[in-house]
């Protein structure tokens, strides 16, 4: 069952609205993400993947924390799909400077928020 975007909305509000002062990025009802103004689409896993190192700068995630997370017990992907799921938001968000996803070699992906001391 997929919930709808108005309960991830509720769901993720206050979180959002801590990202969003620091990064740029800003959000509508619909979850949808936007920069400068300029709307960058994501599916509902990726916003939820992101938010979490936005929620937490400099914190590294490994990449077991986020499968456990972000997919279903017996989801048999393994753990490169973090990986996929990664290039694909850098990717997205590559003309943000606001942050980036940073690759920690062997262990997992952190927030870098530009601009913090």
């Amino acid at each position: 069952m997929r919930a709808s975007p108005t309960l991830l909305h509720r769901k993720y509000a206050r979180v959002v609205s801590l990202f969003t002062q620091e990064t740029g990025l800003s959000h509508d009802d619909a979850l949808r993400l936007f920069v400068a103004g300029e709307e960058v689409p994501v599916t509902v896993r990726e916003f939820s993947i992101l938010h979490k190192p936005l929620s937490y700068p400099r914190k590294t995630f490994t990449r077991v924390q986020l499968m456990n997370e972000f997919w279903e017990a017996d989801s048999t992907s393994g753990t490169r799909t973090v990986d996929v799921y990664m290039a694909k938001l850098r990717q997205k968000f590559a003309h943000c400077e606001a942050f980036e996803i940073v690759t920690v070699h062997s262990l997992g992906y952190k927030a870098v928020l530009h601009g913090q001391a």
